[in-house]
Formats: structure tokens, C-alpha cells, sequence
């Protein structure tokens, strides 16, 4: 999972922008592990519920304020990859319990790298990043695991708040996107953005 969502997410932005890819990947992610943990069992409130549906909402506002030809078709469906991997890696996740200790997110993140050096392979794409490259994917890789180790030990201490909050990274890459590298955003995709983290929020206080 982690490896899909992963790959998706960079091939979505090498096509698209963070303002379209980001929320795709924020909402799905938020919905599959929240679904899988009220269908386990996990008390939830009215709140909850209707953050989600602003979640949603704001998605919807994001996507149709994208400029035609501007990757638009190419950002929904990578971000939806990209969604559906995170979200399916997260879930899996929720089912674990503090005697796994760390375990589960370390054989994740193994699989995942493993997974991405063959998609390498085939691309014909270095597997081992090249010059200065290699120390900001070493870090990066560092940190992408702590988060997941954390992110395992907040579902294990509250599953809800944990599984939604742990979603929230993409809207960093929104905020990059747009000090980094000048990604465009209108009014509409902002008002989105507003909504989906106003539902994320609703779903945490919830």
C-alpha cells in the first residue's frame, strides 16, 4: 500500500500539481481507515460524520475549480492511486495491537521499498538516487518511517482521531507547492482546501 500510494503521489505531481493531487489523496485517505474502524467497531459521533461529508465536499470544490488542460484529469486519477494505496496501508494498519510493537510498519515500509525499486527496474530508472540527491532521499526515507512508527502508535492509543490526522500530510505538499514552486490556486480550490481541513478537524474534535 505504501508503496503504491507512494509512487502514485510523485508520478501524480510529476503530471499534475500538490493543489489537485493533495486533497484526492488527504480525503481517500481519511475515508478507508475511518470506514474500516467504524465497521470494526469504534464508537464515533454526529460530528465525525459530517466532518467527513465536508471533507468530501471540499474535494468536489478542489477538483472542479481546476483550469482545463492543466493536468486536472491526470492529478484525479494519480491522486486517486495514490488515495487508495495510503488509505489501504493505513487501514491495514488499525488491526494491530501494542504487543506488534513496531513490527507492522517496519515490514510496510520494506515492502514498499522493495516494491519501488522494481517499478525502477522496469522504467529503467536508477534504483539508488544519484549526487546530492541521494542524502534528501535518505532523509526523506528516515523520516517517512518515524512517521509511520508514530502514526502506528496513535491508532494503538486512539484509533479515530489517529487514523485521520495521520491524512493530513498531503496538504503540506499544498503548501509547498505553492511557496516552493508556484503552483497556481484559485479561489475555489482554496475554499476547498478550507473545507477538507475543516472535516479533517470535525473528525478529530468528533
Amino acid at each position: 500500500g505504501f508503496g503504491i500510494g507512494m509512487v502514485a503521489y510523485l508520478g501524480g505531481l510529476m503530471r499534475s500539481s500538490a493543489t489537485m493531487i493533495a486533497p484526492m489523496v488527504a480525503t481517500i485517505t481519511v475515508v478507508l481507515p475511518f470506514g474500516v474502524a467504524v465497521a470494526g467497531g469504534a464508537e464515533t459521533t454526529g460530528l465525525a460524520l459530517l466532518g467527513v461529508g465536508v471533507a468530501l465536499m471540499g474535494l468536489l470544490f478542489i477538483t472542479a475549480g481546476g483550469r482545463a488542460g492543466s493536468g486536472t484529469r491526470a492529478g484525479l486519477l494519480w491522486g486517486a492511486a495514490s488515495g487508495f494505496g495510503y488509505g489501504v496501508a493505513l487501514a491495514v494498519l488499525i488491526g494491530t495491537s501494542s504487543a506488534s510493537g513496531s513490527w507492522p510498519a517496519v515490514v510496510q515500509r520494506v515492502v514498499a521499498c522493495l516494491l519501488t525499486a522494481v517499478v525502477a527496474v522496469v522504467v529503467h530508472s536508477p534504483v539508488v538516487p544519484r549526487g546530492a540527491v541521494r542524502w534528501t532521499a535518505l532523509w526523506s526515507g528516515v523520516f517517512g518511517g518515524l512517521a509511520s512508527v508514530l502514526y502506528l502508535l496513535g491508532i494503538q492509543a486512539d484509533v479515530l482521531p489517529a487514523a485521520v490526522t495521520g491524512a493530513m500530510f498531503p496538504v503540506v505538499s499544498v503548501a509547498i507547492g505553492r511557496l516552493v514552486f508556484g503552483d497556481s490556486v484559485r479561489p475555489v480550490q482554496a475554499l476547498g482546501l478550507g473545507f477538507v481541513l475543516a472535516g479533517v478537524a470535525g473528525v478529530v474534535v468528533g
